[in-house]
C-alpha cells in the first residue's frame, strides 16, 4: 500500500526499462496523483487503487511515446485526466468496469489519448464540476455518463473527440469538433448539448435529452431520423448553423413548448407549431432560415432605438407564413415618430395576434408586416370628438383592421373587427394603412326628426387610406367622431365592378352590458326585449337601433345605420366569437338572391355604421347623427329645404284602427276631416278601402272629400299598396291622379310584398324612387310595412312618417310603449300611431299614459289611432289639440329608465309639456320645473290618472311637479305663459264682447291700414302691446262720448267719433299681445254711429263690421275677425242680433296661419257668421285667439236663416240672460285652454249643446272654468 502526500510516477524517463509494467494490488491512499510515462503500463488488480479518487492521472511523453493504463477488471476514479497521448482500457475479459474522471474538486483536463475497447467492458463517467476534454476518437464500447461539470469531445481547434454508444447527460456535453464528425449514438438525460468548433457535427439518431441545445460555432446537423425534439431550448449563435437538409423532411420542426432562438442560420426549413416559440436574435440579431418558414406558434422579437432603430429579424429565403402570435418588446428608450423596424425580410401575413409595444402618447403603429415585413411608428389613428370625450381608435394588428371606441376614457366598444368582402376577398385582413387625412365640420340645420328644431353636425373626421396587397384594392375607411358618437363607412374607389357581399364589421360590447333589441330585420315590427350581452343567444337577430345599457354608470350605446345608398338595410347578429360579446353586421337577402350590393362608380360608399354614445338617456335621445350623416335635401326638388311649405308637419286623423260607424266610406272620410278641423289638425289619412268607393270608380268621391277637407284646411292622404308603385309608369299614373284631384299625398304599405325583405336593396331603392318622384308632384308620403329609417327624413322632407315599429296596430302592452322612444326613435320618427282613449286598444292604460305617448313619439306627422270624434269631444281635447307634431327642445328627465318609465319635458315656442308613461308599479316623483323660464308665471293644465277633466293652476320655475303615477299610468302637464295685466271688468258693466290675442301674432312687413273695432258709447279696456303712427284718415279706434278710456288702456289715435274705426291710412303694428273688451254701460245699449236703435245691444257697424286687418279697406284683403255678421234686412246692412225668444250664440277660435273657416250659427231668424282669411298676407300666424259674443235682441227680424257653408268647431260660446233687474257682471277671460267665467253672487250656471236641453248646474260657483269638451256646447248665466 502506498500512502502519503506524494505522487506515484511510473517510469523514470529515458533510462526506464522498455515496456515495463507496474501492478498495484493494494488499496493505496496517496494523494499526490499518478503519472504514467511512456512506454510503461500501469495495471490495477481487482482490489487495487491509484490512491485518492480525486488524484490526477497524467500521461507524459518523455520522448518515447505514451504509456498505458489497464483497469484489469477494476473500477477507477480519478480527478483531472490529462496528457498528450496514452491509452486507457480494460483488458480483463468478462468484466465491465467504470472509469470516473473529474472526481472531487478536479478542475478538469485535456486528454488526447485513447480510451479503447479491450477484452473487458469499459464505461466512462464524468463527475465533478470541471470540464474534461477528450480529443481522440475513443472506441470503448460502454456508455458514457455525465453527472457533473462538462465533458468536451474535441478541442475545437485541430482534434475531434468522440465516444461510442449512448451518452447519459445530466450536466453538459460539448462537441468541440473542428472538422466533420458523425455521432451515431444517442444522448439522453436532462443536461445540455453544446456544439462548438468550426466543423460539422451530424447526429443520426433521435436524441432523447431534455436539456438545452446551444450551437455556438460550426454546423450542427441532423440526418436521417436525427432529431432533438426533446431539447427544451435551441440556440444558434451568430456564425453558427443548424443543418437539417439531410433529414428526410429537410425541416427543423420544433416540439410543443420548445424554444428556438439565436442569430445563426438554419439550413433547411423551419416549422414553429402552436405551443413552440422562436426568438430571432440574441439580445439583438438576425435568425436566417434557408428554406420555408411556418410560424404557427409564438414569435418574440426585441427592438431598441438607443443608437438607431434596430430590431431582431427573421430572414427567410423561402416562403414565410404567419399564423401564431407575434410579440415585440422594447427594452430601450421611448420610440419616436417615424421609427421603422424590419422584423422580417419579406411580407408575412396570418398572425392571429401581433402584440406590439406601446409607442407612447399620440403615436401608434402602422403594421406593414403583410406588405414588406416591417412596422413603423406613426401618428395615432385616434380620432377624438370636438370636446375630446369620444375617441375612436383605428389600428392594423397582425394585418387585421380593427377599431375601438371610448367615452370619457371608458371603453364602450372594445377592439372589434372592420372589413368588407369585395369580389370574394375580405378587405379587413392583410391590410396596410397608407395615409390619413383629417377634416372637421361644425354646422347646424333644421331638423325633421321632431326632437328639437335644429340638428347639430359637429365632428372630427379622418379618411384613412387602406391598401390590401393581395388583391391590389385600395379603399378609404372614413371615420367621424361626434361629441355623442362615432360613425364609420367604407369608400371604394375606381371604376371596376366591385361585388360587395358581406361585412366583417363588428361591435364587441363591454361585459355586463344589457342589450335592448327587437328581432325584425325585414319589417321591423318585433317587440323590444332585453338580455345581458353574454346571455344573448348566438345567431340572435337584432333589428337596429339596438340600445345598450353599459354596466355601472357608464351610460348608453346605440347601434344603427345611416345613408344606405345602393345597399340593403343591414341588421345585427350575435356571433360565437370570443369573448362571447360580439355583434356583427349581416346584409339581408336581396330580391335577386344576392347579399350586399354591386358597385361600379368612381367612388361608392357603404352605409354609415352609427355608434351613438351618451352618459344618459337625454344625451341618447338628442342625438343628431343619423340626420347629420344623410344628404341635405335636393335644392331643385326642395328649394325651401326642411321648411318645404307643401310638406309641413302636422297631426293626422286616421280611420283604420278605429273607423267611424260604417267603416271607411267617403262620408266618414269627410266626417274625419270635420273633426280634424275642429282639433286644428292638418291631415286626414284614408286607409285601405277608398279604392272601392263608388263601385271601383272612387275619384269623384275622392274629389268630394278633398273639397270638403280643403275648405277646412285639412289635407288628405290615400293608402296605396307599395307593389302598385313598383314601376315608374305606375308611380307616374298614381301621382298624376292624386295631383289632379288635390290629394296631398299617400301612405305606401307592405314593402315586403312577394316574400322579399323590406330591407332588400331593391326595396330601399324603391322607397327612394317613390320619394324623389313624389316630390316632383309636391306629394307627401308615409311608409308602412318597412324596415328602419336611415336618414330619409332629412333628404326627403316630403317623407312625413315611417313605420318600422311594433305600434298600435299590434295592440302593444305598456312596456312596448315606453321602450321605443329610447330605441327605435333614435333612428328617426316612427308611425307608432299613438293615443287610444277607450276600449281594447287603450287596455288598462290611463288617459294620461296614452296622451303622454303622443308627446313621447314625435315626427313630421303624428297619426292618431283613436277615432277623431272621440278625441275632439274628450274633456281633454283642448290639451290634446295643442300637442305639436315636432318640438323645439326635448329633455329626457332623470325619472326615465329604459324598460321602466319614459318621462319627457318638451318645448314648443314658449309652451312646455311634461309627459310620463309608467308601465310598472306605482311611482311617486317630484319633478323640478327648472327648465321653465325664470320669473315667469305659467298657466298649467294637467291630465292625471283618474281625472275626468283638465285640472288647472299656475306654476313657476321654482316649483316642483308632484306626480303619483299608477300602474300603467302617468301624467301630462301643459305649461304656457299667461297674458299680463288680465283685465277684470268693473262691477257695474255688462259684458258685450271680449277678445284676447296672444303671441305669436305677426303680420310681417308693412301692415299699414290695419282695421280694428268701431263703437261709440262704449269703453276700450286693457289694450296692450300695440304701436302705431297716424297719418290721417277716418279716425281711430274707440273714442267715446261718455267716460273715455278705462284706466290702463292706451289710445291709438283720435279721429271722427261718429265713424269710429281705423281707416285705410292708419299704420298699426301688431305687437306681442293684444287684448280689448267692449262693455255697454248700463247693460242696454252699445250702438254705433249711424245706428242708434235703443232696443239693441251688441256690436254693429253700417258698412263694415267687427275686427279685421288688411292691405286696403276697399278690397277686404287679408283680414281677420267678424265681417258682415248678419244681413239684417234693408235697414241694417250688418250687425249681430237675435230675437227675444232665441238665444244667440257665437264664437270663433283662430289657431292657424292663412286659415279659411266658417261656422254655423243656430237659433237665428236671420244671419250667419263668416271668418275669412283667404287673403291673409304670406307668413300670417294666429295663435290662441278667441272671441265671445254676448247679445240678445227683443225685436223680431224678418228674413231667412242664412247659414254659412260648412261648420267650424265652436270652442267657447257664452250666452248671457238679458232679463236682469239689477246691474250684473259677467267676466270672461282665457284661462289656458279653457274659459273662465266670473259673475255676481246669486247666479246659476246652465249648460246645453245643440241638441239641448238646458241642464242647470246648481253647484256652479264663480269663478267657473268652461271646458269645451263638446263642440257647440253653450253656457248661459241667469239670475236666480
Amino acid at each position: 500500500m502506498i500512502s502519503g502526500l506524494g505522487a506515484l510516477r511510473i517510469g523514470a524517463g529515458a533510462s526506464s526499462p522498455l515496456n515495463g509494467t507496474v501492478t498495484l494490488s493494494g488499496v493505496n491512499s496517496y494523494t499526490g496523483g499518478t503519472v504514467i510515462e511512456a512506454p510503461h503500463t500501469l495495471q490495477i488488480s481487482a482490489a487495487g487503487t491509484l490512491g485518492s479518487s480525486d488524484g490526477a492521472l497524467t500521461f507524459t511523453n518523455a520522448g518515447r511515446g505514451f504509456g498505458t493504463l489497464n483497469l484489469n477488471g477494476s473500477d477507477l476514479a480519478v480527478g483531472n485526466l490529462s496528457g498528450g497521448g496514452g491509452t486507457i482500457w480494460n483488458n480483463m475479459s468478462g468484466t465491465n468496469n467504470v472509469l470516473t474522471i473529474g472526481s472531487g474538486n478536479a478542475s478538469g483536463g485535456v486528454f488526447q489519448g485513447l480510451i479503447l475497447a479491450g477484452a473487458g467492458g469499459l464505461s466512462l463517467r464524468k463527475a465533478g464540476n470541471g470540464t474534461n476534454a477528450l480529443t481522440a476518437m475513443n472506441t470503448f464500447v460502454g456508455n458514457t455518463t455525465i453527472s457533473g461539470g462538462a465533458l468536451q469531445l474535441g478541442d475545437g481547434i485541430s482534434r475531434n473527440g468522440g465516444v461510442t454508444g449512448e451518452i447519459t447527460n445530466n450536466a453538459t456535453v460539448i462537441f468541440a469538433n473542428p472538422s466533420t464528425q458523425i455521432f451515431n449514438g444517442t444522448v439522453r438525460g436532462s443536461g445540455a448539448l453544446v456544439k462548438t468548433g468550426a466543423g460539422q457535427l451530424t447526429l443520426t439518431g433521435a436524441q432523447a435529452y431534455t436539456g438545452n441545445t446551444a450551437v455556438n460555432a460550426g454546423v450542427f446537423a441532423l440526418s436521417g431520423i436525427g432529431s432533438i425534439t426533446n431539447s427544451a431550448e435551441i440556440s444558434i449563435a451568430s456564425g453558427a448553423s443548424f443543418d437539417v437538409l439531410s433529414r428526410a423532411d429537410q425541416t427543423l420542426t420544433l416540439n410543443g413548448g420548445q424554444l428556438l432562438r439565436g442569430s445563426g442560420t438554419i439550413i433547411g426549413a423551419l416549422s414553429v407549431p402552436a405551443g413552440s416559440e422562436v426568438q430571432p436574435g440574441s439580445s439583438m440579431g438576425t435568425l436566417t432560415v434557408q428554406g420555408d418558414v411556418t410560424l404557427s406558434g409564438s414569435v418574440q422579437m426585441e427592438l431598441n432605438r438607443t443608437n438607431a432603430p434596430a430590431c431582431d429579424q427573421l430572414n427567410c429565403t423561402g416562403t414565410l407564413t404567419g399564423g401564431g402570435t407575434l410579440t415585440v418588446v422594447n427594452p430601450g428608450p421611448t420610440l419616436q415618430m417615424g421609427d421603422s423596424f424590419q422584423l422580417f425580410n419579406q411580407p408575412v401575413a396570418g398572425f392571429a395576434a401581433a402584440n406590439l409595444p406601446s409607442p407612447g402618447p399620440g403615436k401608434t403603429w402602422t403594421n406593414r408586416l403583410a406588405l414588406d415585413g416591417s412596422i413603423e411608428v406613426i401618428a395615432a389613428n385616434a380620432i377624438a370628438s370636438p370636446d375630446g370625450q369620444v375617441v375612436a381608435t383605428v389600428d392594423v394588428w397582425n394585418s387585421n383592421l380593427t377599431y375601438s371606441v371610448s367615452h370619457s376614457g371608458v371603453p364602450v366598444i372594445e377592439t372589434s373587427a372592420l372589413g368588407l368582402t369585395v369580389n370574394g376577398t375580405n378587405l379587413g385582413v392583410g391590410v396596410v394603412i397608407m395615409a390619413t387625412n383629417n377634416y372637421t365640420v361644425n354646422e347646424a340645420f333644421a331638423s325633421r326628426h321632431g326632437i328639437h328644431a335644429f340638428a347639430t353636425n359637429n365632428y372630427q373626421g379622418q379618411a384613412i387610406s387602406i391598401f390590401h396587397p393581395a388583391s391590389g384594392i385600395s379603399y378609404v375607411l372614413n371615420v367621424r367622431t361626434f361629441n355623442n358618437g362615432v360613425a364609420l363607412r367604407y369608400e371604394l374607389m375606381g371604376g371596376a365592378t366591385k361585388n360587395v357581399t358581406a361585412e366583417s364589421t363588428s361591435f364587441v360590447i363591454p361585459e355586463s352590458s344589457v342589450v335592448w333589441s327587437q328581432s325584425g330585420n325585414s319589417v321591423y315590427e318585433g317587440m323590444y326585449g332585453s338580455a345581458d350581452i353574454t346571455a344573448l343567444a348566438t345567431n340572435a337577430t337584432l333589428g337596429p337601433p339596438v340600445t345598450i345599457q353599459l354596466s355601472g354608470l357608464n351610460g348608453f350605446v346605440a347601434l344603427t345605420e345611416a345613408n344606405l345608398g345602393a345597399f340593403p338595410n343591414p341588421y345585427l347578429t350575435k356571433t360565437a366569437n370570443a369573448p362571447g360579446r360580439e355583434l356583427r353586421v349581416p346584409y339581408p337577402t336581396n330580391q335577386d338572391s344576392t347579399t350586399g350590393a354591386v358597385m361600379n362608380g368612381s367612388v361608392t360608399n357603404t352605409p354609415w355604421h352609427v355608434i351613438m354614445v351618451g352618459a344618459d338617456l337625454n344625451a341618447l335621445v338628442n342625438n343628431d347623427m343619423v340626420e347629420s350623416l344623410s344628404p341635405a335635401p335636393d335644392a331643385v326638388l326642395f328649394p325651401q329645404g326642411a321648411a318645404t311649405s307643401w310638406a309641413a308637419p302636422g297631426r293626422s286623423v286616421w280611420d283604420w284602427l278605429n273607423p267611424q260607424p260604417g267603416g271607411i266610406t267617403y262620408t266618414n272620410a269627410m266626417t274625419n276631416s270635420y273633426w280634424a278641423s275642429q282639433l286644428g289638425w292638418e291631415y286626414n289619412t284614408v286607409d285601405e278601402g277608398w279604392a272601392n268607393w263608388n263601385g271601383g270608380n272612387p275619384w269623384p268621391q275622392v274629389q268630394a272629400v278633398v273639397n270638403y277637407s280643403t275648405a277646412r284646411s285639412v289635407k288628405v292622404l290615400l293608402w296605396k299598396q307599395s307593389s302598385e308603385l313598383n314601376s315608374q309608369a305606375q308611380r307616374t299614373a298614381f301621382f298624376q291622379q292624386l295631383t289632379n284631384y288635390g290629394v296631398a299625398g299617400f301612405k305606401a304599405d307592405f314593402f315586403d310584398y312577394s316574400s322579399v325583405s323590406a330591407a332588400a336593396k331593391e326595396r330601399v331603392k324603391l322607397q327612394e324612387d317613390i320619394l324623389r318622384e313624389a316630390a316632383a308632384y309636391k306629394l307627401v308620403a308615409n311608409f308602412h310595412g318597412t324596415s328602419k329609417p336611415t336618414g330619409q327624413f332629412r333628404t326627403y322632407p316630403n317623407l312625413l312618417q315611417f313605420e318600422g315599429v311594433f305600434g298600435k296596430e299590434q295592440f302593444p302592452g305598456s312596456f312596448s310603449h315606453s321602450v321605443p322612444p329610447f330605441a327605435r326613435f333614435l333612428a328617426g320618427p316612427a308611425d307608432f300611431t299613438p293615443l287610444a282613449l277607450q276600449g281594447g286598444l287603450r287596455g288598462a292604460r290611463t288617459v294620461p299614459f296614452e296622451v303622454a305617448s303622443m308627446i313621447a313619439m314625435p315626427g313630421p306627422m303624428i297619426t292618431i289611432a283613436e277615432r277623431s270624434d272621440v278625441v275632439a269631444q274628450s274633456p281633454f281635447a283642448l290639451l290634446i289639440k295643442k300637442i305639436p307634431a315636432m318640438w323645439d327642445e326635448t329633455i329626457v328627465l332623470e325619472q326615465s329608465q329604459i324598460g321602466q318609465t319614459a318621462v319627457f319635458a318638451r318645448r314648443k315656442g314658449t309652451d312646455w309639456f311634461v309627459a310620463a308613461m309608467n308601465p310598472g308599479s306605482v311611482r311617486i316623483w317630484n319633478i323640478p320645473l327648472s327648465f321653465l323660464s325664470s320669473n315667469v308665471t305659467y298657466q298649467a293644465d294637467y291630465i292625471r290618472d283618474n281625472s275626468s277633466y283638465l285640472e288647472v293652476g299656475t306654476v313657476m320655475q321654482t316649483n316642483v311637479l308632484a306626480v303619483s303615477a299608477g300602474v300603467e299610468g302617468g301624467i301630462v302637464a301643459w305649461f304656457y305663459q299667461s297674458p299680463t295685466n288680465v283685465y277684470q271688468p268693473p262691477t257695474n258693466q255688462l259684458a258685450g264682447i271680449g277678445f284676447d290675442f296672444e303671441s305669436p301674432f305677426n303680420l310681417p312687413g308693412n301692415v299699414a291700414n290695419t282695421t280694428a273695432v268701431g263703437a261709440t258709447n262704449a269703453q276700450f279696456i286693457g289694450q296692450q302691446g300695440w304701436s302705431q303712427s297716424t297719418s290721417g284718415g277716418r279716425g281711430a279706434i274707440v273714442t267715446t262720448t261718455a267716460s273715455g278710456l278705462y284706466p290702463g288702456g292706451q289710445a291709438l289715435g283720435s279721429g271722427d267719433p261718429g265713424n269710429a274705426y281705423i281707416g285705410a291710412n292708419t299704420n298699426v303694428v301688431l305687437g306681442k299681445k293684444f287684448r280689448f273688451d267692449l262693455f255697454a254701460p248700463g247693460g242696454n245699449k252699445a250702438g254705433v254711429a249711424g245706428f242708434t236703435d235703443p232696443n239693441h245691444d251688441g256690436l254693429f257697424s253700417q258698412s263694415e263690421s267687427g275686427v279685421f286687418a288688411g292691405v286696403n279697406d276697399s278690397g277686404g284683403i287679408s283680414y281677420f275677425g267678424f265681417r258682415d255678421l248678419i244681413a239684417g234686412g234693408a235697414t241694417y246692412s250688418s250687425g249681430v242680433a237675435a230675437n227675444t225668444t232665441d238665444w244667440y250664440r257665437i264664437t270663433v277660435t283662430l289657431d292657424d296661419a292663412t286659415r279659411t273657416a266658417t261656422m254655423e250659427v243656430t237659433n237665428l231668424t236671420a244671419g250667419g257668421l263668416a271668418v275669412d282669411l283667404n287673403g291673409a298676407t304670406a307668413g300670417t300666424a294666429f295663435s290662441r285667439t278667441w272671441s265671445a259674443g254676448l247679445w240678445v235682441s227683443p225685436t223680431n227680424f224678418v228674413g231667412t236663416l242664412a247659414r254659412a257653408s260648412g261648420t267650424l268647431l265652436v270652442d267657447n260660446i257664452i250666452v248671457l240672460q238679458p232679463a236682469v233687474s239689477q246691474p250684473v257682471t259677467l267676466g270672461v277671460r282665457y284661462a289656458g285652454s279653457n274659459l273662465q267665467l266670473t259673475w255676481s253672487s246669486g247666479f246659476l250656471l246652465e249648460a246645453t249643446n245643440v241638441l239641448g236641453p238646458w241642464t242647470t248646474n246648481l253647484s256652479a260657483t264663480s269663478p267657473f272654468i268652461v271646458i269645451p269638451s263638446v263642440p257647440q256646447k253653450f253656457f248661459k248665466v241667469q239670475l236666480q
